[in-house]
Protein backbone atom coordinates (compact mmCIF):
# COMPACT_ATOMS: atom_id res chain seq x y z
CA UNK A 1 0.00 0.00 0.00
CA UNK A 2 1.20 3.47 -0.77
CA UNK A 3 0.51 6.80 0.85
CA UNK A 4 1.89 10.15 -0.23
CA UNK A 5 3.87 13.17 0.90
CA UNK A 6 2.35 16.31 -0.57
CA UNK A 7 4.24 18.69 -2.83
CA UNK A 8 2.85 21.23 -5.26
CA UNK A 9 3.44 21.57 -8.98
CA UNK A 10 1.00 23.40 -11.22
CA UNK A 11 0.96 22.64 -14.95
CA UNK A 12 -1.54 22.78 -17.82
CA UNK A 13 -1.51 19.81 -20.16
CA UNK A 14 -4.04 18.48 -22.64
CA UNK A 15 -4.80 14.80 -22.00
CA UNK A 16 -6.06 12.65 -24.85
CA UNK A 17 -6.89 8.95 -25.02
CA UNK A 18 -5.11 6.71 -27.52
CA UNK A 19 -7.20 4.86 -30.10
CA UNK A 20 -6.90 1.52 -28.27
CA UNK A 21 -8.72 2.90 -25.21
CA UNK A 22 -12.48 2.51 -25.48
CA UNK A 23 -14.93 4.23 -23.15
CA UNK A 24 -17.97 2.37 -21.86
CA UNK A 25 -20.48 3.20 -19.17
CA UNK A 26 -18.50 3.41 -15.96
CA UNK A 27 -15.12 2.27 -17.26
CA UNK A 28 -12.44 2.46 -19.93
CA UNK A 29 -11.11 -0.65 -21.64
CA UNK A 30 -7.51 -1.05 -22.73
CA UNK A 31 -8.23 -3.22 -25.77
CA UNK A 32 -4.59 -4.34 -26.01
CA UNK A 33 -4.50 -6.00 -22.60
CA UNK A 34 -8.20 -6.33 -21.77
CA UNK A 35 -7.70 -4.44 -18.51
CA UNK A 36 -10.58 -2.26 -17.31
CA UNK A 37 -10.01 1.13 -15.68
CA UNK A 38 -13.14 1.50 -13.58
CA UNK A 39 -14.25 4.84 -12.20
CA UNK A 40 -18.00 4.50 -11.61
CA UNK A 41 -17.63 2.43 -8.46
CA UNK A 42 -14.94 0.72 -6.42
CA UNK A 43 -15.54 -2.92 -5.49
CA UNK A 44 -13.35 -3.93 -2.59
CA UNK A 45 -12.78 -7.54 -1.55
CA UNK A 46 -15.49 -8.36 1.00
CA UNK A 47 -13.14 -8.76 3.95
CA UNK A 48 -11.79 -5.22 3.37
CA UNK A 49 -15.19 -3.80 4.28
CA UNK A 50 -14.92 -4.92 7.89
CA UNK A 51 -12.67 -4.14 10.84
CA UNK A 52 -9.78 -3.56 11.01
CA UNK A 53 -9.53 -2.48 7.35
CA UNK A 54 -12.88 -0.67 7.01
CA UNK A 55 -12.27 0.26 3.37
CA UNK A 56 -13.87 3.50 2.19
CA UNK A 57 -13.67 5.59 -0.96
CA UNK A 58 -14.99 8.78 -2.55
CA UNK A 59 -15.61 9.03 -6.32
CA UNK A 60 -13.04 10.68 -8.54
CA UNK A 61 -13.83 14.07 -10.06
CA UNK A 62 -14.56 14.12 -13.77
CA UNK A 63 -11.60 16.32 -14.68
CA UNK A 64 -9.22 14.14 -12.68
CA UNK A 65 -10.61 11.00 -14.29
CA UNK A 66 -9.83 12.45 -17.70
CA UNK A 67 -6.30 13.34 -16.57
CA UNK A 68 -5.63 10.05 -14.80
CA UNK A 69 -6.65 7.53 -17.46
CA UNK A 70 -4.08 8.60 -20.12
CA UNK A 71 -1.37 8.53 -17.44
CA UNK A 72 -2.31 4.97 -16.54
CA UNK A 73 -2.36 3.86 -20.16
CA UNK A 74 1.08 5.38 -20.67
CA UNK A 75 2.38 3.49 -17.62
CA UNK A 76 0.85 0.21 -18.82
CA UNK A 77 2.58 0.47 -22.20
CA UNK A 78 5.92 0.06 -20.40
CA UNK A 79 5.04 -3.61 -19.78
CA UNK A 80 4.69 -6.42 -22.31
CA UNK A 81 1.03 -7.25 -22.98
CA UNK A 82 1.69 -10.78 -21.76
CA UNK A 83 2.78 -9.53 -18.32
CA UNK A 84 -0.28 -7.31 -17.98
CA UNK A 85 -2.74 -10.00 -19.07
CA UNK A 86 -1.25 -12.58 -16.75
CA UNK A 87 -1.12 -10.41 -13.63
CA UNK A 88 -3.69 -7.62 -13.77
CA UNK A 89 -7.45 -7.65 -14.35
CA UNK A 90 -8.66 -4.16 -13.46
CA UNK A 91 -7.75 -0.78 -12.02
CA UNK A 92 -10.16 1.08 -9.78
CA UNK A 93 -9.64 4.84 -9.63
CA UNK A 94 -11.14 7.01 -6.89
CA UNK A 95 -10.85 10.50 -5.56
CA UNK A 96 -10.10 9.27 -2.05
CA UNK A 97 -9.19 5.97 -0.40
CA UNK A 98 -9.20 5.14 3.29
CA UNK A 99 -8.03 1.95 4.99
CA UNK A 100 -7.38 1.26 8.68
CA UNK A 101 -8.68 4.75 9.39
CA UNK A 102 -5.99 6.54 7.36
CA UNK A 103 -5.79 7.97 3.84
CA UNK A 104 -3.98 5.96 1.18
CA UNK A 105 -2.68 6.87 -2.25
CA UNK A 106 -3.19 3.31 -3.42
CA UNK A 107 -3.26 -0.38 -2.67
CA UNK A 108 -3.73 -3.70 -4.45
CA UNK A 109 -5.49 -7.05 -4.26
CA UNK A 110 -4.65 -10.31 -6.00
CA UNK A 111 -5.41 -8.97 -9.48
CA UNK A 112 -6.62 -5.39 -9.12
CA UNK A 113 -5.19 -1.98 -8.27
CA UNK A 114 -6.96 0.69 -6.23
CA UNK A 115 -5.58 4.17 -6.92
CA UNK A 116 -6.58 7.60 -5.62
CA UNK A 117 -6.28 11.01 -7.25
CA UNK A 118 -7.36 14.16 -5.39
CA UNK A 119 -5.86 16.51 -7.96
CA UNK A 120 -2.60 18.32 -8.70
CA UNK A 121 -3.30 20.93 -6.03
CA UNK A 122 -3.10 18.21 -3.37
CA UNK A 123 0.11 16.72 -4.70
CA UNK A 124 -1.25 14.15 -7.16
CA UNK A 125 1.01 15.24 -10.00
CA UNK A 126 1.46 13.27 -13.21
CA UNK A 127 4.73 11.70 -12.05
CA UNK A 128 3.23 10.81 -8.67
CA UNK A 129 0.26 9.12 -10.35
CA UNK A 130 2.40 7.13 -12.76
CA UNK A 131 4.72 6.06 -9.97
CA UNK A 132 1.64 5.02 -7.99
CA UNK A 133 0.71 2.53 -10.71
CA UNK A 134 4.21 1.01 -10.88
CA UNK A 135 4.44 0.93 -7.08
CA UNK A 136 1.23 -1.04 -6.60
CA UNK A 137 1.67 -3.29 -9.63
CA UNK A 138 5.13 -4.25 -8.36
CA UNK A 139 3.48 -5.66 -5.23
CA UNK A 140 1.34 -7.98 -7.36
CA UNK A 141 4.40 -9.10 -9.32
CA UNK A 142 6.38 -9.65 -6.13
CA UNK A 143 3.63 -11.90 -4.79
CA UNK A 144 3.20 -13.76 -8.07
CA UNK A 145 6.92 -14.37 -8.66
CA UNK A 146 8.50 -14.71 -5.19
CA UNK A 147 11.23 -17.08 -6.42
CA UNK A 148 12.58 -14.35 -8.71
CA UNK A 149 13.35 -12.04 -5.79
CA UNK A 150 16.64 -12.60 -3.96
CA UNK A 151 15.48 -11.32 -0.58
CA UNK A 152 18.63 -12.46 1.19
CA UNK A 153 20.86 -10.33 -1.05
CA UNK A 154 18.37 -7.46 -0.85
CA UNK A 155 18.61 -7.41 2.92
CA UNK A 156 22.38 -7.75 2.72
CA UNK A 157 22.55 -4.33 1.06
CA UNK A 158 19.88 -2.84 3.31
CA UNK A 159 21.63 -1.46 6.37
CA UNK A 160 18.42 -1.28 8.33
CA UNK A 161 16.42 -3.87 10.24
CA UNK A 162 12.74 -3.83 9.33
CA UNK A 163 10.33 -4.21 12.23
CA UNK A 164 8.38 -7.45 12.11
CA UNK A 165 4.73 -6.87 11.29
CA UNK A 166 5.16 -3.18 10.41
CA UNK A 167 2.85 -1.87 7.69
CA UNK A 168 2.37 1.11 5.45
CA UNK A 169 -0.63 2.06 7.59
CA UNK A 170 1.69 2.33 10.60
CA UNK A 171 3.97 4.67 8.66
CA UNK A 172 1.04 6.88 7.65
CA UNK A 173 -0.37 6.95 11.16
CA UNK A 174 3.04 7.78 12.68
CA UNK A 175 3.84 10.45 10.09
CA UNK A 176 6.90 8.53 8.85
CA UNK A 177 5.71 8.38 5.25
CA UNK A 178 7.74 10.95 3.33
CA UNK A 179 8.51 10.19 -0.32
CA UNK A 180 11.42 12.58 -0.73
CA UNK A 181 14.86 11.06 -1.29
CA UNK A 182 16.76 11.06 2.00
CA UNK A 183 20.54 11.18 1.58
CA UNK A 184 21.17 9.69 5.03
CA UNK A 185 18.84 6.77 4.34
CA UNK A 186 20.33 6.29 0.87
CA UNK A 187 23.63 5.42 2.53
CA UNK A 188 21.75 2.48 4.06
CA UNK A 189 20.20 1.47 0.75
CA UNK A 190 16.81 3.01 1.56
CA UNK A 191 15.47 5.64 -0.85
CA UNK A 192 13.06 7.45 1.42
CA UNK A 193 11.24 7.36 4.72
CA UNK A 194 8.13 5.44 3.66
CA UNK A 195 10.32 2.57 2.45
CA UNK A 196 11.36 1.96 6.07
CA UNK A 197 7.94 0.45 6.80
CA UNK A 198 8.70 -3.02 5.37
CA UNK A 199 10.57 -4.93 2.66
CA UNK A 200 7.66 -4.75 0.23
CA UNK A 201 7.44 -0.96 0.38
CA UNK A 202 11.22 -0.80 0.06
CA UNK A 203 10.96 -2.94 -3.08
CA UNK A 204 8.09 -0.77 -4.37
CA UNK A 205 10.16 2.39 -3.98
CA UNK A 206 12.79 1.02 -6.37
CA UNK A 207 10.22 -0.32 -8.83
CA UNK A 208 8.44 3.00 -9.23
CA UNK A 209 11.74 4.75 -9.91
CA UNK A 210 12.85 2.13 -12.43
CA UNK A 211 9.80 2.70 -14.61
CA UNK A 212 9.23 6.38 -13.88
CA UNK A 213 12.32 7.84 -12.19
CA UNK A 214 12.38 11.08 -10.31
CA UNK A 215 15.13 13.33 -11.58
CA UNK A 216 17.49 12.57 -8.67
CA UNK A 217 17.14 8.79 -8.81
CA UNK A 218 20.00 7.88 -11.15
CA UNK A 219 22.37 10.29 -9.41
CA UNK A 220 21.58 8.52 -6.15
CA UNK A 221 22.17 5.13 -7.79
CA UNK A 222 25.66 6.22 -8.80
CA UNK A 223 26.44 7.92 -5.51
CA UNK A 224 25.39 5.23 -3.02
CA UNK A 225 26.80 1.68 -3.39
CA UNK A 226 24.02 -0.03 -1.44
CA UNK A 227 21.39 1.58 -3.66
CA UNK A 228 23.25 0.48 -6.79
CA UNK A 229 23.48 -3.13 -5.60
CA UNK A 230 19.78 -3.23 -4.79
CA UNK A 231 19.06 -1.79 -8.23
CA UNK A 232 20.88 -4.75 -9.80
CA UNK A 233 18.78 -7.13 -7.68
CA UNK A 234 15.45 -5.62 -8.69
CA UNK A 235 16.43 -5.47 -12.36
CA UNK A 236 17.31 -9.17 -12.12
CA UNK A 237 13.84 -9.79 -10.66
CA UNK A 238 12.12 -8.00 -13.54
CA UNK A 239 14.32 -9.67 -16.16
CA UNK A 240 12.99 -13.03 -14.93
CA UNK A 241 9.41 -11.76 -15.14
CA UNK A 242 10.13 -10.91 -18.80
CA UNK A 243 13.35 -10.85 -20.79
CA UNK A 244 12.53 -7.36 -22.07
CA UNK A 245 13.27 -5.95 -18.62
CA UNK A 246 17.04 -5.59 -18.69
CA UNK A 247 19.19 -2.67 -17.59
CA UNK A 248 19.26 -1.15 -21.07
CA UNK A 249 15.47 -1.11 -21.10
CA UNK A 250 15.20 0.79 -17.83
CA UNK A 251 17.92 3.21 -18.85
CA UNK A 252 15.55 4.45 -21.57
CA UNK A 253 13.49 6.11 -18.85
CA UNK A 254 16.50 7.91 -17.37
CA UNK A 255 16.02 11.70 -17.41
CA UNK A 256 18.32 13.70 -19.67
CA UNK A 257 19.02 16.38 -17.14
CA UNK A 258 20.44 16.58 -13.62
CA UNK A 259 20.97 19.15 -10.91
Amino acid sequence: MKTKYIFFVFVWISYTLPSYAKEYEGYYLDTLSGIKIIWSEVNFPTKWLYSPINAFYAPIEEKEKKRFVPILLKAMRKYPIYVLKKNLKCIYIAGYLNFYGVKYGGTNSNECLYLANEGIGKGYTDIYLEQLFHHEFSSILLRNYPKFFDSKEWLNYTKYEFKEGATGADAIRNGTNKLDFDEELCQKGILYQYALSNVENDFNSYAENLFCPKKEFWRIVEQYPNVKQKLYIIVDFYSQVHKQFNMDYFMKFKPNYFD
